[in-house]
């Protein structure tokens, strides 16, 4: 015949009960399984009856003790833990950008993070540095983005397209790099903003605005960027 280990601790454990040992000799006994004795650990060595097929390991018979017992014997309780739940930094970071934007009016995008090289060709740029997929769905998705910027112009033209104007975007996502040695791609986070209808200050303004939100004041504009931004209207921060 089997045998298995019962251990009273183990069940009001599981069970969150207080049982003592007889009510738990007095559940067992109850459906035809005969306790030996008690070894060394405390623990009740049980004789499984041939036809309980059901019953194989320690729970098995923690469950037969809280059926026989009765469910409502069980006390109710709420779950105790010891982990708080909370943002991390990063998390945090993230959260408050998008607070802030959409505070200053900006509305958040998203766009997808698989484009092809029409679309890089009609924002000026090229696919150097661009994770290509071995079996894209089209060629219109079969490079993964490594900038935000050719999303954002795609908002934009929908929008002019529909005649929305003053509707200044962000979009607050991860791109994917190529590396060097063909090892899995790089992932880094980025941030876009888009606006039609303002000026270089206006978008400038939004910027610092940001920065001052996290406590960053001293910021110097210098010309620099892209060959893919206008001549006289982009800067580096």
């Amino acid at each position: 015949l089997r045998t298995v280990r019962v251990r009273p601790d183990r069940v009001n454990h599981v069970l969150g009960t207080d049982f003592p040992e007889e009510v738990i000799m007095e559940c067992l006994t109850r459906e035809g399984i005969a306790i030996q004795e008690m070894d060394e650990e405390g623990a009740l060595i049980c004789t499984i009856p041939s036809h309980r097929m059901d019953l194989a390991i320690e729970e098995d018979l923690i469950e037969e003790v809280a059926r026989v017992a009765g469910y409502e014997s069980i006390p109710t309780r709420l779950l105790e833990g010891f982990a708080q739940g909370g943002l991390t930094p990063v998390q945090s970071m993230r959260e408050r950008t998008r607070s802030g934007l959409a505070a200053m009016g900006l509305y958040e995008t998203m766009s997808l993070s698989f484009l092809g090289n029409k679309v890089l060709e009609q924002v000026g740029m090229d696919a150097t540095g661009c994770v290509r997929l071995q079996n894209p769905l089209s060629e219109e998705y079969s490079i993964m983005r490594r900038s935000l910027i050719p999303g954002m112009i795609q908002s934009l033209g929908v929008n002019m397209r529909n005649k929305i104007y003053n509707r200044p975007l962000f979009e607050m996502s991860n791109v994917h790099l190529e590396t060097a040695d063909g090892s899995l791609p790089v992932e880094k986070p980025m941030l876009c903003l888009g606006a039609i209808g303002e000026s270089f200050y206006e978008v400038k303004g939004y910027l610092e605005e940001l920065f001052r939100i996290f406590g960053i004041s001293d910021l110097h504009f210098a010309a620099g960027g892209g060959d893919y931004l206008h001549p006289g209207r982009k800067a580096e921060i």
